[in-house]
């Protein structure tokens, strides 16, 4: 498929899981093994250990998403409730920062 918005959201996945797990999403020794794993390969999923919110995983699993049309948009992630918290409690404490003494 063309490279497109979604495409970045998946690289967004892929960076989010790998953040996650500090491990790469597709690990592979060359690029033509990562593209077949990439395409061919399944989709990583985050380890099923308490260690993760149940939100955080179906995002990634959602960003990961092999069909395009089944990923999220960017608008759709920033609307999520899960993902606004976050974004809010980070913007309160950098605002916080950021006021004169």
């Amino acid at each position: 498929q063309p490279y497109g918005p979604k495409s970045d959201i998946w690289s967004l996945g892929c960076c989010a899981y790998e953040m996650a797990t500090l491990e790469h999403a597709f690990k592979a020794g060359d690029i033509s093994s990562l593209v077949l794993k990439v395409v061919r390969g399944q989709t990583p999923t985050l380890p099923s250990a308490n260690a993760y919110s149940s939100e955080l995983v179906q995002l990634i699993n959602d960003m990961l998403s092999k069909d395009a049309e089944n990923r999220p948009s960017a608008k759709q992630i920033l609307q999520k409730p899960y993902v606004k918290q976050h974004v809010s409690r980070l913007f309160e404490k950098t605002k916080a920062r950021c006021q004169p003494y």
